[in-house]
C-alpha cells in the first residue's frame, strides 16, 4: 500500500502543478488582452482627439479671419 499511497501524492502533486500551469497562463492571456486594450484606447485617444481637435481650429481660425477682415483698422496716434 506505500507505492499506491506514493504514486496518489506523485498524481496530486503532478495535476497542481499542472493546474497552477493553467491558471498563470489564462491569467497571462488576460493581462495581455487587457494591455492591448489599454494601448488601442489610449493611441485612439492620442490620434482621433488630435485630428479632431485639428479641424475645429482651422475652423476657428477661418472663421476668426473673415470677422477680422470686416473691422476696419484703427490707427493710433
Amino acid at each position: 500500500m506505500a507505492v499506491a499511497t506514493d504514486m496518489r501524492e506523485v498524481l496530486r502533486a503532478h495535476y497542481a502543478r499542472r493546474d497552477l500551469a493553467w491558471a498563470l497562463r489564462v491569467t497571462g492571456r488576460v493581462l495581455l488582452t487587457a494591455g492591448m486594450l489599454v494601448a488601442g484606447f489610449v493611441a485612439y485617444q492620442l490620434v482621433v482627439t488630435d485630428i479632431l481637435a485639428e479641424r475645429a481650429q482651422t475652423g476657428l481660425t477661418t472663421e476668426f479671419r473673415e470677422r477680422a477682415s470686416l473691422v476696419a483698422p484703427v490707427e493710433v496716434p
